[in-house]
């Protein structure tokens, strides 16, 4: 067996008749060893980006939502002591109260002196560029000039335990937070031109236009301080959101104690569907229960689907490298037939020649393999960091996140896939090696004895 080995080991490694390598198994190597790296890279970043865009959507939006079909939810406190008590000691739950509002946010320049004069609030156009007299205890507007940039944003008021859980910020933007200052996406206040410091005018709609109250039918118009900037992860909640201590935008949008929907955050996630449906049926019909994680399991549904079809495609390079490994070894079967003659005179048999050039073939592959799979590891677990690298070499967006809606490039190994490359990636060499050997295997002894 050792000789078969040794036999095989020279095949490999083959050389022509002046002594120099042969270049077709260093090809074959190259071939499988790129097809590998390329398939475990994509199927590194195909599963980051999904495993990614998800966990960050349900950060974002929270596992399960309730709703009091478009009212205000007033008693929130209650519901969600009675959340508490439906889940009972399966799992841990955080339950966060949320309000949100579409606002036109309006770079502003402030000064010292207020106008004091009255203003038509029904006007969100007129409320716009007007004071306005503010309750106490509530963010005081300022005279402002009307040359600033407006945004449509989303504002969305937290508690801070709620913002603390549920994006990983550093204490500055808490701090900030805390204080009751607005703390901007960092895309959204590039695009309005301002920085911590700066003030923000927020104009909402009416709360409700046909209210018989006219605090109701009143747009809204106020001054804010901006208290930091923040990555929220996701390029629209950086290009869109701005955030609002809960307390604070109770009282600017006079809320009262009232909130929008409640966020519900479950440890278990295999455990939401489950808790999602008793919770419907205890709370049916005061409240709607919105899944969101079923919601964006099927949003995302179409990442998965693409990582199969292009682990597909990108697999056909493994195949063009068995075909480079079938010529190759049939030319060195053609090449060294009469050292394979002189090996069956020596009493080597058919099956030990079909064994010695599936050895060799085999080995390409597992070189290849070798190879890929180091590479392919190293690549995929600095995607990110090679994909800045590259960008800033040739001043191109490789991964824009625009599209994307994420900030980074993101990459999951998933060491089950790298085992199933490698084995199919080896198992297609033995397979491509197998005609070769059976051709070398029958070639004739009396080539051996002839001299040609």
């Amino acid at each position: 067996m050792a000789f078969i080995f040794s036999i095989a080991r020279r095949y490999l490694f083959a050389t022509d008749a002046d002594g120099r390598a042969a270049l077709i198994p260093y090809i074959g190597v190259l071939s499988v060893a790129l097809g590998v790296i390329v398939l475990i890279v994509v199927n590194a970043i195909y599963a980051g980006y999904s495993d990614t865009i998800q966990r960050r959507l349900l950060a974002t939006s929270g596992h399960l939502l309730l709703q009091d079909h478009g009212a205000p939810i007033d008693d929130w406190q209650n519901v969600a002591s009675e959340v508490e008590s439906i889940v009972d000691e399966r799992t841990a739950i955080s339950v966060f109260p949320v309000l949100s509002r579409q606002v036109l946010l309006r770079q502003t320049q402030t000064h010292t002196e207020q106008n004091g004069s009255g203003c038509d609030l029904s006007d969100p156009l007129t409320a716009l560029f007007c004071d306005v007299s503010v309750p106490d205890n509530q963010p005081a507007a300022d005279s402002v000039s009307s040359t600033g940039k407006d945004q449509a944003a989303q504002l969305l008021a937290y508690s801070p335990a709620a913002l603390e859980a549920k994006f990983n910020f550093p204490p500055p933007v808490l701090e900030a937070f805390e204080r009751g200052e607005l703390v901007l996406g960092r895309r959204l206040a590039q695009s309005l031109d301002v920085r911590v410091g700066d003030q923000l005018r927020v104009v909402a709609p009416p709360f409700d236009p046909n209210s018989p109250e006219p605090e109701q039918r009143a747009a809204l118009s106020v001054t804010l301080p901006i208290g930091a900037l923040a990555d929220f992860g996701l390029y629209v909640a950086d290009a869109g959101w701005a955030v609002l201590d809960f307390q604070t935008a109770q009282r600017v949008f006079k809320a009262g104690f009232g909130s929008d929907t409640l966020e519900l955050f479950v440890d278990e996630l295999h455990l939401v569907d489950t808790i999602g449906a008793e919770i419907q049926a205890a709370l049916w019909p005061q409240m709607r229960v919105i899944n969101m994680k079923n919601q964006v399991a099927q949003a995302t549904a179409y990442i998965r689907q693409e990582q199969q079809l292009i682990a597909l495609v990108v697999g056909m390079t493994l195949l063009v490298a068995s075909v480079g490994i079938v010529s190759g070894l049939v030319m060195l079967v053609y090449d060294k037939r009469r050292e394979i003659a002189v090996l069956r005179t020596m009493g080597a048999r058919q099956r030990d020649i079909l064994l010695v050039f599936m050895l060799a073939g085999g080995g390409i592959g597992l070189i290849g393999v070798i190879v890929g799979v180091g590479l392919g590891v190293l690549i995929a677990v600095n995607a990110n960091e090679i994909r800045l690298l590259l960008e800033a070499g040739f001043g191109v967006e490789l991964f824009p996140v625009k599209h994307f809606n994420i900030t980074t490039l993101p990459s999951k190994l998933e060491w089950s896939t790298v085992i199933y490359t490698s084995v199919f990636a080896v198992s297609l060499t033995l397979v491509a090696s197998l005609y070769p050997a059976w051709q070398a295997s029958r070639t004739d002894p009396a080539l051996g004895v002839k001299g040609g």
